[in-house]
């Protein structure tokens, strides 16, 4: 699928840098072309009792907190994990290091988190399935992108 295509199909404006692959926030360092971009990670975990799904979205390098996420959730901090690379397969059609909200479907088996601080950047950058794309989005059309897609989300 194009993502980008179907960011103009809807008249969402996107910016898009073509730079060497960033696989971790830390290598965001050596792009000069995204420095000073807010470019958010994008984390798929998962409960290990339900196999429930969540699209955790946070600005920067910070480390999630697990225990305070799982207590949001309403859940046990033992049940918050990583979601296993298959279940990124399935449910974001990509791989591990690849996460981004951009190749989500409709009708996708995931619950998007946005960190609250995340809505003040004014821009965020996403990966447009190819880890040498980031796609710059207003952060209001992101969620204009989400109801495109009948998915909710929430901010935490």
């Amino acid at each position: 699928m194009d993502y980008q295509q179907r960011l103009i199909n809807w008249q969402l404006p996107v910016t898009v840098i073509h730079h060497a692959p960033v696989w971790h926030l830390t290598d965001l360092a050596q792009q000069t072309a995204l420095a000073g971009r807010a470019i958010p990670k994008n984390l798929l975990l998962t409960d290990k009792r339900t196999g429930e799904c969540w699209l955790y979205i946070q600005l920067g390098p910070a480390r999630l907190d697990f225990k305070a996420l799982a207590t949001q959730l309403g859940i046990s901090r033992s049940r918050l994990a990583f979601a296993t690379d298959e279940v990124v397969q399935q449910v974001l059609q990509t791989v591990p290091g690849m996460v981004t909200p951009l190749t989500l479907m409709p009708n996708s088996p995931v619950t998007i988190i946005l960190q609250h601080d995340l809505l003040k950047a004014p821009e965020l950058g996403f990966h447009l399935a190819d880890n040498t794309q980031t796609a710059l989005l207003q952060s209001t059309d992101l969620l204009r992108f989400f109801k495109h897609l009948g998915l909710t989300y929430q901010i935490f």
